[in-house]
């Protein structure tokens, strides 16, 4: 499984071409405005949680979320500060410092 990392700011066509062919869109937060997500999910399917700027809209996206994926664990959150488990026994994305394992 090739995996990769898009920091972006502003989600443009530049993040659609390379998002193209992806297996699985990771999103650690800071979606901002309805209609991210649907869009990201026409290109692969998406695991989102929220963000510290996702206040009132987004509830059903959770804070963090740990899932398997291809016979690996994977653990998404938006702040580092709040990693609540040992990052050696799984894979994880953290959006703010840009670092994936």
């Amino acid at each position: 499984m090739e995996s990769f990392l898009i920091r972006t700011v502003c989600f443009g066509p530049e993040a659609i071409e390379l998002l193209n062919g992806t297996d699985l869109i990771f999103h650690a937060g800071d979606i901002g405005k309805p209609g991210v997500i649907e869009q990201l999910q026409t290109i692969a399917p998406v695991k989102a949680i929220r963000g510290n700027i996702d206040k009132d809209w987004p509830k059903q996206y959770p804070e963090t979320d740990a899932f398997k994926y291809e016979n690996r664990c994977f653990y998404i959150l938006h702040d580092l500060n709040e990693l609540d488990l040992d990052p050696t026994v799984a894979a994880w994305v953290h959006a703010k410092a840009g670092i994936a394992a």
